[in-house]
């Protein structure tokens, strides 16, 4: 059983909120009704595997109860490590794993304060702290109460602030996960396309077709080219337009280079100006044909009328990539 200094530590720490948990569950030496609670807190200790691991991960991201209840242990276990009730295996567990969160060192810290401030403010020592916490409230005195008050709306604040930050960090990662499913789905459309262009003719043209229509068949994409300049900003008037007129094309964009190639290769990106990545393409590498440049070719199908930017980074073996130059220019579809 949870010592009564911990329930009024409990107390101090989530006020109502935490006091309904621990009526409904009581405390880490109980055995709770649900069987997941137990892989909670080994997950919590670090001590499952890594099946077990990601299984419990994605329970949490997307089943709300879920995750206020693992927020629950979690804050029971540091109650628990401030009130010396772990295991030794447990109190190891949580000074090796549990603690290499930053945010959860943080949260001991204000337990531990917290714990410090409750027994300065009643002056129970702890050899009397279960006698006196048993005898009930009637043993704090009423500048003790009040300070036990402002400490609780305190903490309530600070627990409120919590819960909206980590509901703002879990709707940022829902986030980040649909653009990367966007961008995955982009990229294999961008692969097919790719694919269909490069393609070549398979068999020969039945016979009922005449030779001028089995030419047109066998004619490539119309090319639509651009030359691109580094240095020049969104919005200049020399700001490059590329025209794509009505129906399929190959769009050919002419990067071209400041100087000297000092990289081994080069990777192209072209975002919208919002950020979002529409195509990207590694191990480019310059031509000098007519001065110093990369040349790039994607289907128009993937652009729309609309500012772009061509971001350049080079790339050195055994090396990260180096951001080289950015290019602005702008698309009008007929």
């Amino acid at each position: 059983m949870r010592s009564a200094w911990q329930d009024l530590l409990d107390a101090g720490r989530g006020c109502n909120t935490n006091l309904k948990f621990r009526t409904l569950y009581g405390g880490l030496g109980l055995a709770r009704d649900l069987v997941s609670d137990e892989l909670m807190i080994r997950y919590l200790l670090g001590d499952v595997s890594d099946e077990e691991r990601i299984r419990l991960e994605e329970h949490y991201f997307v089943d709300d109860d879920a995750f206020e209840q693992l927020s629950a242990l979690e804050d029971e276990l540091i109650d628990d490590y401030v009130g010396g009730e772990l295991t030794e295996i447990q109190q190891t567990q949580f000074e090796l794993y549990f603690l290499s969160s930053a945010e959860r060192r943080r949260k001991l810290a204000f337990a531990e304060s917290l714990a410090r401030y409750l027994a300065a403010a009643t002056g129970v020592t702890p050899a009397a702290k279960e006698a006196k916490i048993a005898a009930g409230w009637d043993v704090l005195g009423t500048g003790a109460r009040w300070s036990f008050a402002a400490a609780c709306a305190a903490v309530l604040i600070v627990g409120t602030w919590l819960v909206r930050d980590n509901w703002r960090l879990r709707a940022q990662l829902r986030q980040i996960q649909a653009e990367q499913t966007q961008l995955k789905e982009r990229d294999e459309e961008l692969a097919r396309q790719l694919a269909q262009l490069n393609a070549p003719a398979i068999g020969s043209a039945p016979a009922a077709v005449s030779g001028e229509q089995a030419g047109t068949r066998s004619q490539p994409l119309p090319i639509v080219a651009l030359a691109l300049t580094p240095g020049l900003l969104r919005g200049s008037a020399e700001q490059p337009t590329l025209v794509i007129p009505h129906g399929p094309h190959l769009v050919r964009l002419q990067v071209n280079l400041d100087s000297n190639p000092s990289y081994e290769s080069y990777i192209a990106t072209l975002e919208t100006v919002e950020g979002t990545r529409i195509w990207s393409k590694e191990g480019l590498r310059p031509v000098t044909e007519g001065g110093l440049a990369l040349v790039l070719e994607l289907p128009s199908s993937l652009l729309r009328s609309e500012d772009y930017i061509l971001k350049l980074r080079g790339k050195l073996t055994n090396a990260a990539a180096t951001e080289v130059a950015g290019y602005s220019f702008r698309v009008i579809k007929r």
